[in-house]
């Protein structure tokens, strides 16, 4: 499998031909800068005090003022993030089952799939705050959290890679941590800016078509186009974005052999939990239309992790650093 890893490692000069096929490393003309993956941001050095109430806007909601931050449920993998990253991993008491990082968060009582949430089971942990992004839901699940009284916090789930700046910098202020998010934030935004200052610097590239496959086994097939956060990824890497520009691709679709042969990827882009589901590399490969692109014909099939490549949180400096590497090498 030819991991966001054994790209990078790669970059650095160590010999991985039994990853990465000779055939391919020959044709190569790519010299890619060298690779210094970007690292988590800010990690609190003491407990945060958050200045409360707290008073934020909430999608669906207008303005809601947070009193109590003591008894946090995080409802999707993203904000749980964000949480940990500015100190308040103690105050969470569920999350969903996207809220694996860090490793701390698997240890959370856990509410379900961010998208096919129950009310009853959130309000069993007695929140004195609910706060997720706008893939939660269902809707009537939120709606029904309202009527039963509890602060709910709903923000943009974001559609660029700045806006996991953006992100941070809310959930900051809902959580009354106004300045450690607004610095989190900056930091977040330099550091994505860094990346591609460096990247842009790089001479004597070549420019590779990539497409995202969304696999959750042989019967969940799906083609990423426009407007989905993998091509919001690509566009921050500088690199096109087959389906979107050849096949016209918007959101989501089922994979169709013809759309992925005239999108004429040079690397395919799956998620790592994907790969697993599908049988590794050698499964992507047997998918109609694979063998006949680029990519299948150079094995070209790297994966990264679901939740730092595409939710959009303080990871998203690291991820476009790996994507980058990955896609250009």
């Amino acid at each position: 499998m030819v991991s966001r890893r054994n790209f990078i490692l790669l970059s650095m000069g160590l010999a991985l031909t039994a990853v990465v096929p000779t055939s391919a490393i020959a044709q190569s003309t790519t010299t890619p800068a060298s690779t210094t993956v970007v690292t988590s941001t800010a990690v609190p050095v003491a407990k945060p005090v958050p200045k409360l109430p707290a008073r934020v806007s909430s999608i669906g909601d207008g303005v809601v003022e947070v009193a109590d931050v003591s008894r946090i449920v995080a409802l999707n993998g993203d904000v749980n993030e964000i949480l940990y990253a500015l100190g308040l991993g103690d105050n969470i008491v569920a999350n969903d089952i996207t809220g694996y990082y860090p490793a701390e968060s698997l240890k959370k009582p856990k509410i379900g799939y961010q998208r096919q949430l129950s009310a009853e089971g959130i309000l069993s942990f007695k929140p004195t705050l609910i706060i997720g992004n706008e893939d939660a839901g269902p809707k009537s699940t939120i709606t029904q959290l309202r009527a039963a009284g509890a602060t709910v916090v709903i923000i943009p789930a974001g559609e660029s890679v700045y806006d996991s700046a953006k992100k941070i910098r809310v959930v900051g202020q809902a959580v009354g941590l106004t300045k450690a998010g607004d610095a989190l934030a900056d930091k977040t935004y330099a550091a994505i800016k860094a990346v591609q200052k460096k990247w842009e610097k790089t001479t004597n590239r070549w420019e590779p078509r990539a497409v995202f496959l969304y696999l959750r086994g042989p019967r969940t097939l799906l083609l990423g186009g426009s407007g989905t956060r993998a091509a919001a990824m690509f566009e921050a890497a500088g690199v096109t974005d087959g389906a979107a520009f050849s096949a016209d691709v918007q959101g989501y679709v089922p994979l169709t052999s013809e759309a992925l042969v005239l999108s004429k990827p040079d690397v395919i882009v799956v998620l790592t939990e994907g790969l697993k589901s599908v049988g590794g590399i050698e499964g992507v490969l047997k998918i109609p239309g694979v063998s006949l692109t680029p990519a299948g014909q150079n094995k070209r099939i790297v994966d990264f992790d679901d939740l730092e490549l595409l939710e959009l949180g303080p990871r998203t400096p690291k991820a476009l650093e790996g994507l980058i590497a990955a896609l250009y090498q």
